[in-house]
């Protein structure tokens, strides 16, 4: 196909707010690296929600390249994989 639906908006992702605020939590804590993954996360959900709901193929393609070279997939899953061992949840 030469589109893809987007069919996300900020209410489907949340507040801006809420990213900030646990983006805060981690640096306040000391959680750096946790706090660098929210803000990039953020940056990339923010993207998506102010994005058309219909994006061309090759805008689709950009955006899977920019998360896949971010490494934001892995980064999430590895803080998960680490939190569940801790006991906590995200």
């Amino acid at each position: 196909p030469n589109s893809a639906s987007l069919a996300l908006n900020a209410s489907t992702l949340g507040s801006p707010l809420a990213f900030g605020a646990h983006s805060f939590t981690a640096q306040y804590s000391g959680d750096a690296s946790d706090a660098a993954l929210l803000d990039q996360l953020e940056r990339v959900l923010l993207d998506i929600a102010h994005s058309p709901t219909q994006v061309s193929s090759g805008e689709l393609k950009d955006l899977q390249d920019r998360i896949e070279s971010q490494g934001l997939l892995f980064k999430v899953r590895i803080v998960g994989a680490a939190d569940r061992q801790k006991g906590l949840k995200l």
